[in-house]
């Protein structure tokens, strides 16, 4: 459009069409926004802990925790740990939970392995290629291939250990609001 004005508007001049949509547009948004922020709720007091709360595992995903998961039990930290995963007395009387943290470990053994063997593949192949003066030969390119294939396949093992633990800690919620961990 042409600005046969000269105000500098243009396209957007408030009495045009554009101008408008933009304005329909933006007071559509403060509509849209400012019910939930007036009406948002007040505080929520913390009531007391009954037993059962007290005893109910929680799980947190968490970027800078031990596997992206942090676990809590009224309100203390109970894992996961480096080697254990999920300590047993943790799971205590759930063998449903205890089962998937045993298959959470095995993957962690898994997970450790690969990670050990792409480091060992890639400074392998790294030595390889330097001994021959910087020639990258057939087994250096494959050291280094079996390298990333090798941490690629640590990472989805990774993603399987952590359905494990948040399969464990489901499994134990369950089983403690069922009764079947007892009182």
């Amino acid at each position: 459009m042409i600005d046969k004005d000269n105000s500098g508007w243009g396209a957007f001049h408030p009495r045009g069409t554009a101008g408008r949509i933009v304005a329909v547009a933006l007071v559509a948004c403060v509509f849209l926004v400012a019910p939930p922020l007036a009406h948002a709720d007040p505080p929520v007091l913390s009531a007391p802990l009954t037993n059962l709360d007290s005893r109910f595992l929680r799980a947190e995903i968490s970027t800078w925790d031990t596997f992206g998961v942090k676990l809590s039990k009224n309100g203390e930290r109970v894992g996961p740990r480096f080697f254990a995963i999920i300590p047993d007395e943790t799971l205590a009387g759930s063998s449903e939970a205890q089962r998937h943290a045993s298959h959470a470990r095995v993957y962690h053994g898994f997970v450790l392995g690969l990670g050990v063997v792409g480091v060992g593949l890639l400074l392998g192949g790294l030595q390889v290629a330097a001994s021959n003066d910087g020639d990258w030969n057939r087994t250096a390119k494959f050291m280094v291939a079996g390298s990333a294939v090798s941490v690629f396949a640590a990472y989805f093992l990774a993603l399987s250990r952590q359905n494990e633990i948040l399969a464990a800690v489901s499994a134990y919620n369950h089983d403690l609001i069922t009764g079947r961990l007892g009182p």
